[in-house]
């Protein structure tokens, strides 16, 4: 399966690396990604970035689950981060918050956490690589990680926005 996403088209190396390490990474992930989900919502718990009352706490896990298997999917195939469509699950938590009247920045505070924490999982992996990865495709895995990720995160955010906005507005 080829990468969709230009940077990793246009360029050879950057091809190679994704298929060579950034795929295994995405497939450890994909193996670990419940626990992950958990640890992202431990984070947001201790950061206590939202206000949750009884009703959100049920779709909470699901939402950071569907997202963080979005994530995985997308990664994995080398997706263009600019294409996503928020999960269903994730759509329905954003429209709850917005009827709960959380504030967005605390909505989006959530996301940038969440970025954080998946972003330390995935450079602990990238310089865990073995080895036979040379020094400068380690440091090629970690420009097209960063760069791949601040991305999604980047298009996620503005789809929670909007649909924030849609629900809040409505």
């Amino acid at each position: 399966m080829n990468p969709q996403w230009e940077p990793v088209t246009s360029d050879p190396d950057a091809k190679r690396v994704w298929r060579k390490v950034l795929r295994p990474i995405a497939k450890q992930l994909r193996n670990h990604a419940e626990a992950m989900a958990d640890q992202i919502i431990e984070r947001l718990d201790e950061k206590q970035s939202m206000t949750i009352d009884d009703l959100g706490v049920e779709i909470q896990p699901g939402s950071v689950s569907a997202i963080v298997r979005q994530l995985v999917d997308m990664l994995d195939t080398g997706a263009e981060p600019r294409e996503l469509e928020l999960p269903p699950p994730v759509v329905a938590d954003v429209q709850l918050r917005a009827r709960q009247n959380i504030p967005l920045a605390a909505l989006m505070r959530s996301y940038r956490l969440a970025q954080d924490t998946l972003w330390g999982w995935l450079f602990e992996q990238i310089m865990g690589t073995p080895p036979t990865c040379t020094e400068a495709d380690q440091g090629l895995t970690l420009q097209l990680t960063t760069d791949w990720l601040f991305a999604y995160i980047d298009y996620a955010s503005l789809a929670v926005e909007q649909v924030y906005e849609q629900e809040r507005d409505s």
